[in-house]
């Protein structure tokens, strides 16, 4: 989690236009600062490097390849993102993707019992999780959002495949619940440093 920013700005204003104007900077540099803070609160994927969920030869969607495809560009492997679509196609299992990722030598980080810990850590780490969410259906979890105020969590980030122009902000207990319902199932890519 982050800590709180605290930020004292004191500047007198009643002195001509000079003054008014340094205010002026100084609450824009603030609003700046705190929309970078909101916005490093979750992962930033942009969206050229989004993967749209694509048909496969039996008209199943393949929703988790979409969402590796996604995350591997976002690592930067583009060869092993390219390469997924020409081989891989149609459903698969987030455990089958994990074994998979680590058979070509990727770290990963995995649950398929519904812990949370997994989701912290990518949240924490700014790392998509390729999770099991919807009915049937992977996405990825790009982070939580939690209240500046409160310190709790309120919210999470996900950003639907099938709808990748869009990231939807479901309320944490829904999502939660969600994910659950779905298996539990999520799998980080963790680069090495």
């Amino acid at each position: 989690m982050t800590t709180p920013l605290k930020i004292a700005v004191a500047i007198n204003v009643s002195r001509k236009p000079l003054n008014l104007r340094l205010l002026q900077i100084s609450t824009f540099l603030l609003l700046i600062v705190f929309i970078c803070q909101e916005i490093s609160a979750a992962v930033y994927i942009a969206p050229q490097l989004r993967c749209r969920n694509y048909p496969s030869y039996s008209n199943q969607g393949s929703c988790v390849h979409a969402s590796t495809i996604t995350t591997l560009r976002y690592h930067k492997a583009y060869n092993l993102a390219n390469y997924i679509p020409r081989y891989y196609s149609g459903g698969n299992t987030h455990y089958e993707l994990n074994q998979r990722l680590n058979r070509w030598g990727l770290t990963t980080k995995a649950t398929f019992s519904s812990s949370k810990g997994i989701l912290d850590f990518a949240h924490t780490n700014t790392l998509p999780a390729i999770i099991s969410y919807h009915n049937n259906h992977s996405c990825l979890f790009l982070g939580w959002y939690v209240d500046p105020k409160t310190r709790i969590i309120t919210h999470a980030y996900v950003l639907n495949p099938n709808h990748p122009n869009h990231i939807e902000t479901p309320q944490y207990q829904e999502f939660m619940n969600n994910w659950r319902r779905n298996d539990g199932e999520a799998v980080v890519i963790v680069p090495r440093r």
